[in-house]
């Protein structure tokens, strides 16, 4: 078994949201010459980085991170490799994934969607120009069963509509996997390429009391 890293730093100098989001801030509160050991403080938002986001995050009445089922942030894997889509703005479509060998997508597997753009992680435009899931592209993947949408993007949705605020009656992908029962990762970071198959991905939240969402760590498990 072979454990391959998915996750960006968190790191000074990282992406982040616009406003109301905040950039990643670290301090080291205690030194191992002062205290005997070393502590940091963080700042961060629970859309930091490589995260997920708990249906609380677009609706105030449903379940947090600590309330979510972590059953479908684990399992069998496939890899959809969508490189034409490592372009600004760029809008992936069906037939973009099925391209990238989502025709052998099996329910219950995890999609991994990976374009390129974690190699900008310490762009500014990282969020505000990612690459996006049409709505289309958005329902294939639900039509298909996937247990969890993986993507090395800033947004699931085009950041036009969803990237600081989102209009009232909007649909977004976002919204629609998670009506759909299908949670999802943004912006992981694989630390090498991913086979096509053959592989588990994992990434778990923090169980943050009421949370919207939350960084996780995320891996692909290789035989």
């Amino acid at each position: 078994m072979r454990v391959v890293d998915c996750t960006g730093p968190l790191a000074p100098g990282m992406w982040h949201y616009g406003d109301p989001f905040r950039p990643y801030a670290a301090e080291v509160i205690a030194t191992v010459a002062e205290f005997g050991y070393r502590a940091m403080r963080l700042e961060l938002t629970t859309h930091m980085g490589t995260h997920m986001d708990a249906p609380k995050h677009w609706w105030e009445e449903r379940g947090g991170t600590d309330a979510i089922d972590l059953s479908p942030f684990v399992g069998p894997a496939r890899t959809l490799a969508v490189a034409e889509a490592d372009r600004p703005l760029t809008e992936i479509t069906p037939a973009m994934l099925e391209a990238a060998g989502g025709e052998a997508l099996r329910a219950g597997e995890v999609a991994v969607v990976v374009t390129g753009w974690h190699r900008r992680w310490f762009e500014p435009d990282f969020a505000s120009a990612t690459p996006f899931l049409s709505r289309a592209a958005t329902q294939w993947l639900i039509d298909r069963g996937v247990r969890l949408v993986a993507t090395d993007t800033a947004l699931c949705c085009d950041p036009r509509e969803g990237e600081t605020r989102v209009a009232p009656g909007v649909r977004i992908p976002d919204h629609m996997l998670l009506d759909s029962g299908v949670p999802y990762v943004n912006a992981i970071v694989p630390a090498e390429p991913l086979p096509p198959e053959g592989y588990w991905f994992l990434a778990l939240p923090l169980r943050i009391a009421d949370g919207d969402g939350s960084p996780v760590r995320a891996a692909a498990v290789l035989p």
